[in-house]
């Protein structure tokens, strides 16, 4: 009876790590919510800076490596920064629950730069290459500052080898979901018709349908991301041991 009661002690214990079906649920939705504004900015990149807006496709080659060589900096910098965090609230979660509506902000003021096809002097088209050089960097930076802790939770939520993995495997498999934020280049093209039978011109009404359905699905993948920070719960005791900014600047490269 009294090893029995230890059984039961030692299993109480451990299912007191493990997670519920409802922060696999908030942790799902989250990844899907980063996943969406992921494909997003994708477009951004891939379709929105040159064939919207017109920028040459030399700026493009040159601000990918050198945003690039920035995350190389900045990804060991901002593990360090998660690292240090001691809050009532965790270590990860806080940043799961501020950054979902910053990195939405970002993502929208990215697709707001003017139009350099139709730029009229050199002054405006300075500008808009640099809002695009900035805001590309910037969402860059707000990205790793969530999807670092997105990740890095799980080890916090469980001890649960098994538990953990398939809080990984859930998050994986629904983060494609948010791929379909890739799509922004097809509907922001159909919305983009209103626009125009409005009476506005192509390129205008290209820019404008872009907008819409940018601020559209930002509003949507903020909320399904703030599931991250709002359904999870820390419950591991976080480590004493502190990596500092060379030691996960190692790590990652040894990885």
């Amino acid at each position: 009876e009294i090893g029995s009661g230890l059984v039961g002690s030692e299993m109480c214990i451990r299912d007191r790590y493990k997670t519920t079906w409802r922060e696999k649920l908030g942790y799902g939705i989250g990844a899907v919510g980063l996943d969406l504004s992921y494909g997003m900015f994708y477009s951004y990149l891939s379709y929105y800076l040159s064939s919207v807006l017109g920028l040459k496709e030399g700026f493009l080659l040159l601000l990918t490596p050198l945003a690039r060589i920035w995350d190389g900096i900045n990804d060991p910098m901002m593990g360090t920064i998660v690292d240090r965090t001691r809050t009532k609230w965790g270590k990860c979660r806080p940043y799961l629950i501020i950054f979902p509506a910053i990195i939405g902000v970002v993502t929208v003021l990215a697709f707001l730069n003017g139009n350099y096809a139709t730029a009229t002097s050199n002054t405006q088209k300075v500008l808009i290459v640099a809002w695009a050089a900035v805001s590309y960097i910037a969402w860059g930076m707000c990205f790793t500052v969530c999807d670092i802790p997105l990740w890095g939770i799980t080890s916090l939520m469980t001890e649960d080898e098994d538990d953990r993995s398939k809080l990984l495997g859930l998050a994986r498999i629904v983060a494609g979901i948010g791929g379909v934020g890739v799509l922004v280049v097809q509907i922001a093209q159909v919305v983009a018709e209103i626009f125009v039978n409005k009476g506005y011109s192509q390129a205008k009404a290209s820019q404008y349908g872009f907008i819409l359905t940018v601020i559209i699905m930002t509003v949507i993948a903020t909320v399904l991301f703030e599931f991250a920070g709002i359904g999870t719960r820390e419950r591991v005791e976080q480590a004493e041991k502190k990596y500092t900014f060379t030691e996960n600047f190692k790590i990652m490269f040894q990885n």
